[in-house]
């Protein structure tokens, strides 16, 4: 931290009650215990949320850095708590060699679901550590409103020309007998596919299992471990992505683990992880001209589906998941432009109707 975010800096001092933690084990405990359930990508990204906490306070661990808050009495620790949220939505990013004292940021703050999230993590220990009786206050820090985010992805003709540009690859890759080209295209047209088609999230697409995840007959379909979820599910996956994933598998192998594999020697045959999901596709849109994020191409996805169920939120939300059919308005928002329509309506005044 630097300049004016010096000033969001605190040093939490000790209440005397929370002497009973044992640093750091009681709370790396509770952290413990609020993680049990949770799928793997989202113990990751509570652990980076948690080390973040540490580098604000400047504790050298997060354990530390929760004993530190649970230790200090409740006005100072929401003091803390109140300065850390701020910090959140005011630190600044640069890329990578800039001088922060010169250069423009790339960024001001962090998105403010993820600003939710880390707060929401701090607090369900603090709740944990009520209920168990080693403290006796509660977080009271109420999360920040989120933002709508862009929905329009890269639309129907951009996925299009995507998968065109993979086709036209597969094509180059066997005619030059490159085998390890021909299998990274045929992957990454499964992974479109399943991003796409299906409306994985890019942690639900590479966690599917070979042969064990994947059935591939009259009604093909993926077991998936979805967002917020405890237990596994089968989700319908296209034609055309089952006979992917058969020309696939023809030339990953049929080995048993998961089924969209990295092709990089240093990890032959392991899991695909997010960030080359995230670099897989980000290279084929580029080809492709038409820019789209991993779930840029799930929010394309879900607008198609309003577009076929005629803005159906009920039977749109069996397709992709949303927790509340809430979740869907922005794309059909998105969808129908309506915006829009309303503003040049009203431009001409003299097409107005006088006001009661």
């Amino acid at each position: 931290m630097g300049g004016p975010l010096d000033k969001l800096r605190v040093v939490l001092p000790s209440s005397g009650a929370g002497d009973a933690f044992q640093l750091p084990e009681d709370a790396q405990q509770l952290w413990e215990l609020f993680l049990l359930d949770k799928a793997e990508l989202t113990r990751e990204n509570y652990a980076s949320d948690l080390r973040c906490f540490a580098r604000f306070l400047g504790c050298e661990t997060p354990g530390e850095a929760l004993n530190t808050l649970l230790r200090a009495a409740a006005p100072e620790a929401h003091k803390a708590m109140v300065s850390y949220q701020a910090y959140l939505g005011k630190v600044r990013f640069f890329r990578k060699g800039d001088d922060p004292e010169t250069a423009k940021p790339v960024q001001t703050g962090y998105a403010p679901a993820t600003i939710n999230r880390r707060i929401y993590a701090i607090r369900a220990v603090i709740e944990l550590a009520n209920i168990c009786g080693l403290v006796q206050w509660k977080l009271q820090l109420k999360l920040r409103r989120a933002e709508t985010s862009d929905v329009r992805g890269c639309g129907p003709e951009g996925y299009g020309s995507i998968l065109a540009a993979i086709d036209l690859a597969i094509e180059k890759a066997r005619e030059s007998d490159n085998d390890r080209s021909l299998e990274l295209a045929l992957r990454d047209r499964v992974l479109m596919r399943l991003l796409h088609d299906t409306g994985l999230r890019r942690a639900e697409a590479v966690g599917v299992e070979w042969p064990l995840g994947v059935i591939l007959d009259a009604k093909p379909r993926v077991l998936i471990l979805g967002k917020g979820r405890t237990r596994q599910e089968w989700r319908p996956i296209s034609s055309p992505c089952a006979v992917a994933i058969q020309r696939y598998v023809q030339q990953r192998g049929k080995q048993p683990g998961y089924l969209l594999v990295s092709t990089h020697p240093s990890n032959r045959g392991g899991q695909l992880d997010l960030s080359a999901v995230n670099r897989r596709v980000t290279h084929w849109s580029a080809k492709a001209e038409s820019p789209v994020t991993p779930h840029g191409l799930r929010h394309t996805a879900t607008t198609s589906v309003l577009d076929l169920v005629d803005g159906d939120f009920r039977e749109a939300t069996l397709w992709s998941r949303h927790l509340s059919m809430e979740g869907l308005r922005p794309y059909d928002d998105a969808r129908r432009d309506e915006a829009r329509a309303l503003t040049e309506a009203i431009s001409d005044p003299s097409k107005a109707k006088p006001h009661e």
